[in-house]
């Protein structure tokens, strides 16, 4: 069909893109009637005056079509003859598709990656492309994984989705390679909501010889990077509050009235879940009653349009973060617009210690997950470089500044 065409057939992007524009030619696209001789494509605003053009009636809403473009006349396009392209047994309808009607989103996400990649390009970052498929995908005791098995000459292996690329990231930094991103799909089960998807997309880079203090400065740079970026069209200020840095500790005082400490225990929290009356479990861990705590009395009360980062957290919340001389776990959050965005680490380098972390998970999750013995290979035989590294939430960043509150209405095929 498209061989039936004498010169190029051009799509209506090809054509918009095209510096000088040469009449006539044929472009092609989704059409919809506006009224009995005016016919417009979706989403471009190409408007087309079909007067000139045979059987005009005959064409169908919604079919796609190829136009001869003549010449322009007060905005509109005169035609001389079309053809229709959509299969004969097409037949139209609006129908509430999650996708219809999201073209601005496709560009603006395509642009959104593209300058991510532009400010850590110019800071000398590599982008690194990890695996999908992975032996260990990540052993903290919240996370609940997809599983599969890779077939090879009559034997099977289990395998899984990666829940993030930290494993591998950090089989990276032990082989010499300090500075480095990487935007990676990700899937973690039974995650599903205004915020959460079980397939999303993670930004996730490391800095050798960075403190959590630095990479909270490069964070912040790079909103600010991206809010100037987007001022004029999904932003309201071209210039990004200053951050507020906030310690654990210093919120509990102030909107708890309790004073947290390293060795809090798990009997402190119930008793401050029973002072303000919320409802728990007998059976929560520390981690499940700390964050009732916090989710429920303290994230209400974080300003939304000043990115606020929130440090030194309980011991028993480190995941695979250094304790401070303080004693406090050395990692970040941050929060932006009322979403939490980011999680960082001061990373632990120290095989043993990492071993007695994985086992420390692993004793705590509910299904039997492997741990990365490669990794721990690595930190063994090359060593790993005192580093932090951050993952942040893309779908929710993106959400932040488009604005929405669901992931639904910035997504192309939610689930």
């Amino acid at each position: 069909m498209i061989n039936d065409f004498k010169g190029t057939l051009f799509s209506l992007n090809r054509f918009f893109h095209q510096k000088k524009k040469t009449l006539p030619c044929w472009v092609a696209g989704r059409f919809y009637p506006e009224d009995q001789y005016l016919f417009r494509l979706r989403s471009q605003g190409l408007s087309i005056d079909c007067k000139s053009a045979k059987d005009v009636s005959q064409i169908k809403t919604g079919h796609w079509l190829a136009v001869k473009l003549l010449f322009k006349k007060k905005n509109r396009y005169q035609i001389s003859e079309y053809k229709v392209m959509s299969s004969p047994e097409c037949e139209y309808e609006e129908a509430d598709f999650s996708y219809k009607n999201k073209g601005s989103v496709i560009k603006k996400w395509d642009l959104f990656l593209t300058a991510i990649k532009e400010f850590f390009c110019s800071r000398g970052l590599v982008c690194v492309d990890t695996p999908d498929l992975v032996p260990c995908p990540g052993t903290e005791p919240h996370l609940q994984v997809f599983k599969t098995y890779f077939f090879k000459e009559g034997e099977s292996r289990k395998m899984y989705l990666n829940t993030s690329p930290e494993m591998h990231l950090k089989k990276l930094l032990c082989q010499d390679w300090t500075d480095f991103f990487e935007i990676k799909k990700c899937y973690r089960n039974g995650e599903s909501g205004k915020l959460h998807q079980p397939e999303f997309t993670l930004l996730e880079w490391y800095r050798a010889f960075y403190s959590t203090k630095e990479l909270m400065q490069e964070t912040y740079a790079l909103l600010s990077f991206l809010q100037r970026k987007w001022a004029t069209d999904l932003s309201e200020e071209k210039k990004l509050p200053e951050m507020k840095v906030y310690t654990v500790k210093n919120l509990f005082k102030k909107y708890l009235h309790f004073t947290l400490t390293p060795h809090t225990s798990k009997k402190e929290m119930v008793h401050l879940l029973k002072k303000h009356g919320l409802i728990y479990d007998p059976e929560d861990t520390f981690e499940s009653l700390f964050f009732n705590l916090f989710l429920n009395l303290i994230e209400p009360h974080l300003p939304e349009k000043t990115p606020v980062f929130i440090t030194d957290y309980p011991p028993r919340l480190r995941a695979f973060a250094r304790i401070n001389k303080q004693g406090w776990a050395d990692r970040f959050e941050l929060y932006w617009r009322g979403v939490e965005l980011a999680n960082a680490f001061y990373e632990v380098t120290n095989s043993k210690e990492q071993l007695s972390l994985f086992k420390e998970h692993i004793k705590q999750r509910k299904d039997s997950i492997p741990m990365d013995k490669e990794l721990l290979l690595c930190m063994k035989k090359w060593g790993m470089p005192p580093c932090s590294g951050i993952a942040v939430g893309l779908d929710r960043l993106f959400l932040a500044f488009y604005g929405k509150n669901d992931l639904e209405e910035t997504r192309l095929f939610p689930l």
